[in-house]
């Protein structure tokens, strides 16, 4: 069934059914007046059925109709034709599940829907290449640290906030954009390996990867720093037979109970950290 409602829409699937009852109840008002009635409810029986109703109980209500219907048929005395007592036979389990067919194409579009937009709440705050945390969780993760360290003056908490920057980024993808990609994947498997499991690594866009990292010593903060940048030079851009080596750009600045009223804005703080960036000179790679 599932395979057969891939090759019909729900619109077309609507259309097929409201094009054959009118159709069929058209035919049966011009072959038989005296059964139009009776087909007309049972048409309107089994179409609500089968929308509405779940598979099991469509099936033996089916069936229960047209046992009852052929027991009739076979033990009673009706005055109508063969050809009409086949039409009121089958007319229902016929409809009903054309109605179902419409009614699984509805729960599909619907979970499809649904499915679509947790895949668009998911790229909003990941990021597909490197399957990081983007610009808009930064920024919450940001704000609910801020929070947390004015609301609690009395344990001295800070964080570190880091921003590592590839150097030439737009020279690199113009120049090979797979390779560039690539880097880019690189880098950040070399930062979920280098950095603490309490730390947060985000992507937030052109070579710009984000480290907020909470309550550690100024010792180990360093060290952690000098282990990155040492696993970072070992990521080279390779275009062809030619390779590259890389260089990035390190912004940090660390928030405490003294500051965190100058950095309580999170675009106030990548502003400053940027600020840190274009002072840094590197050599062109070429």
């Amino acid at each position: 069934m599932r395979k057969l409602l891939k090759y019909f829409s729900l619109e077309s699937s609507v259309f097929f059914l409201v094009t054959l009852i009118l159709a069929v109840l058209i035919w049966i008002y011009l072959y038989s007046n005296e059964i139009f009635l009776p087909v007309s409810i049972l048409v309107f029986l089994s179409v609500l059925s089968g929308l509405i109703l779940p598979s099991i109980f469509i099936s033996w209500l089916v069936i229960g109709l047209m046992s009852i219907g052929m027991a009739i048929l076979i033990l009673g005395r009706v005055f109508i034709s063969f050809p009409s007592q086949l039409i009121l036979l089958f007319v229902f389990p016929f409809f009903a599940l054309i109605s179902f067919f419409i009614h699984l194409n509805i729960f599909m579009r619907r979970s499809t829907l649904h499915d679509l937009k947790n895949v668009r709440s998911f790229a909003r705050h990941m990021d597909s290449l490197t399957n990081l945390r983007g610009v808009q969780s930064a920024e919450k993760f940001y704000k609910k640290c801020v929070r947390f360290v004015r609301l609690s003056p009395d344990l001295e908490i800070d964080f570190n906030v880091t921003l590592i920057r590839l150097a030439h980024q737009e020279q690199f993808y113009q120049l090979d954009h797979s390779a560039y990609t690539h880097v880019i994947y690189q880098i950040a498997d070399t930062l979920k390996y280098t950095r603490l499991p309490s730390e947060h690594i985000f992507y937030i866009g052109s070579g710009d990867f984000l480290l907020l990292s909470a309550s550690l010593s100024n010792e180990l903060f360093d060290y952690l720093n000098r282990i990155t940048s040492t696993q970072l030079n070992l990521v080279h851009f390779k275009a062809g037979s030619q390779s590259h080596n890389l260089q990035y750009k390190w912004g940090s600045e660390k928030v405490t109970q003294m500051n965190v009223k100058n950095f309580s804005d999170y675009g106030e703080m990548i502003h400053r950290l940027n600020r840190k960036l274009e002072t840094e000179i590197v050599v062109e790679y070429l």
